[in-house]
């Protein structure tokens, strides 16, 4: 029997660009580069605004630089670590009042940081939801870099 750990690359509707199934041994960000540079290649000039949207695969600092040498603006979600959750400690705090009608009460906001791995500081947008019937907020950070052209 064999394993293996599928790569998908989509557009924002939903439509299969890419696919391509790699060895079930291979971490996940293996190759990521070598199936999204194509991809950007091809359709980056048939759209007046190019973004690129990565989950945590593609949180690493050679697709970073890509996108950044190309003026690709683009929103990576990052894993979670020490730092980050010190960096954003005090607003992992219940909220005060009545949660919203909606039931979730929801934190946007925007800090400065740079892993080890990186060559330089990035800004790093935390989105952080409280919901009313759950203990832990849930949390999500995303690595940000839009350019205007």
């Amino acid at each position: 029997m064999n394993c293996y750990h599928p790569i998908f690359c989509f557009t924002s509707e939903g439509d299969c660009l890419a696919a391509e199934l790699r060895a079930g041994n291979v971490h996940s960000s293996d190759g990521v580069l070598d199936v999204t540079k194509p991809l950007v290649e091809r359709y980056r000039e048939w759209f007046r605004l190019f973004w690129f949207r990565g989950g945590v695969a593609f949180a690493k600092p050679e697709v970073y630089e890509y996108c950044e040498n190309r003026r690709i603006s683009y929103f990576i979600r990052l894993p979670m670590n020490e730092i980050l959750k010190e960096l954003i400690a005090e607003d992992l705090n219940r909220p005060m009042g009545r949660p919203p009608k909606s039931g979730v009460k929801v934190r946007v906001f925007d800090i400065r940081y740079q892993a080890r791995s990186w060559s330089r500081e990035r800004r790093v947008v935390c989105k952080i939801a409280w919901h009313y019937d759950e203990l832990f907020p849930w949390v999500h950070h995303d690595q940000f870099k839009a350019f205007c052209r």
